[in-house]
C-alpha cells in the first residue's frame, strides 16, 4: 500500500509541475502572439502561436485537475490511515483527562493537519521546484551564452 501511495504522490507532483510549466508556456506563447500580432502579419504566420496558446491553456487545466485529483486522493488516504491508527491505539478505551468532545475535536483537527500538509505544503513546493528547475534548464538551453 505504501508503494502505491508513493507512486500516486509522485504522479501528483509531476502533474503539478506539468501544470506549472504549461502556465509558463501559456504566458510565453500568448506574449509572443500579442507582440507579433501587433505587426499585423498574415494570419498563417500566427497559426502556430495560436495553436500553442490553446494547447498550453488546455494542458494547464488538465494537468491541474490531475494534480488536484491525485493529490487529494493521497491526502485523504493518508488521513484515513492516520485516523485508523489513532483509533486502534485508543483500544481499550481509557478514561480521558479532558472531556470526550474536546478529545474528539483535537483528534479530528490533528488528522486534518495531515491533509493540509500534503495538499497545501508538500505537493505545491515539490511541483514548483521541479517546474523552476525545468524552466531554468530550458532557458539555459535556448539562450546563447555571451
Amino acid at each position: 500500500m505504501k508503494g502505491q501511495m508513493r507512486a500516486r504522490l509522485v504522479y501528483a507532483v509531476l502533474a503539478g509541475a506539468a501544470a506549472d510549466l504549461a502556465g509558463l508556456g501559456l504566458i510565453a506563447a500568448a506574449a509572443w502572439l500579442i507582440t507579433r500580432a501587433a505587426e499585423q502579419p498574415p494570419l498563417a504566420a500566427l497559426s502556430v502561436a495560436i495553436v500553442a496558446t490553446r494547447a498550453f491553456a488546455t494542458g494547464r487545466g488538465v494537468f491541474r485537475y490531475a494534480e488536484r485529483l491525485t493529490g487529494h486522493d493521497v491526502a485523504l488516504r493518508a488521513q484515513a490511515g492516520t485516523r485508523e491508527r489513532l483509533y486502534e491505539s485508543l483500544i481499550p478505551p481509557q478514561r480521558p483527562r479532558v472531556g470526550g468532545a474536546d478529545l474528539l475535536s483535537r483528534m479530528v483537527d490533528d488528522t486534518d493537519a495531515v491533509q493540509d500538509l500534503l495538499v497545501r505544503c508538500l505537493l505545491p513546493a515539490a511541483a514548483a521546484a521541479i517546474a523552476g528547475l525545468t524552466a531554468v534548464v530550458i532557458g539555459l538551453t535556448i539562450l546563447p551564452v555571451t
